[in-house]
């Protein structure tokens, strides 16, 4: 069982495009393996309808973007941090009910609950191990905070629209200012993925432009752990801008 972030341009040209690198995938995994995609929309607000349904994953890439062409997946119903999966375990994925982002109860939760793997394709743990932030609720780290983020969900298509609280543990409102450039903090994951290569806990594999890896999901939350337990900013630099 697989979560799997992606960014496909790293290995250059496909030979059998988008379509046939997730039958590759599908053809590793078996019948009895679960393939989980990102399915964020982070452009939903308390003015606007995330459907489960309808609304489309917003710049999750061309794998994502594939995956939710096809009619067999389920997904999640968080109107923020929603996930989309094909296989025996994807259709769990519809029973979490999507109002907590990061934190309890929430789609990294499950994860971690369930013994999923983390496959890293062409990406470092910075650009794109979304997982971290779990991290950083569990750990409870002093540069994020609770938020409650009002929303409105659609869960299915007849028409019933719920407004609800998402709880989300995020960086305070005043950093989103300016494009982001009054962040004290920017992320660097890279440090657990650094860490998990020294303790032998990663399996890496260069591409044409970049790496991938693969490694469990209850080993990065332990590695993780670990790091900011000892230093609680251990996973983020200073931003000099």
């Amino acid at each position: 069982n697989i979560c799997v972030h992606s960014k496909l341009w790293a290995f250059g040209e496909l030979e059998n495009g988008v379509a046939g690198f997730y039958q590759a995938l599908r053809r590793a995994v078996g019948e009895e393996g679960t393939l989980v995609f990102p399915s964020f929309t982070f452009g939903t607000s308390p003015y606007n309808v995330f459907s489960v349904k309808e609304s489309k994953p917003e710049g999750m890439g061309s794998l994502p973007n594939y995956v939710w062409s096809l009619d067999n997946k389920f997904r999640s119903s968080c109107p923020i941090h929603s996930h989309m999966g094909i296989g025996p375990k994807a259709q769990l994925l519809k029973d979490i009910n999507g109002l907590s982002s990061i934190g309890k109860d929430s789609d990294f939760e499950f994860f971690l609950k369930n013994n999923f793997n983390l496959l890293m394709l062409g990406l470092s743990f910075t650009e794109g191990a979304s997982y971290m932030h779990y991290v950083e609720y569990c750990a409870k780290v002093p540069y994020r905070q609770p938020l409650s983020l009002p929303r409105k969900i659609q869960y299915t298509n007849d028409g019933k629209i719920l407004d609800v609280n998402i709880y989300y543990y995020g960086r305070p409102d005043v950093e989103y200012l300016n494009e982001g450039k009054n962040r004290p903090y920017l992320e660097n994951y890279d440090v657990v993925e650094n860490k998990m290569i020294e303790e032998g806990l990663i399996t890496q594999i260069k591409t044409s432009f970049g790496r991938s890896s693969y490694c469990s999901v209850a080993n990065v939350h332990k590695c993780a752990m670990n790091l900011v337990q000892i230093n609680s900013y251990a996973m983020v630099i200073h931003n000099k801008n």
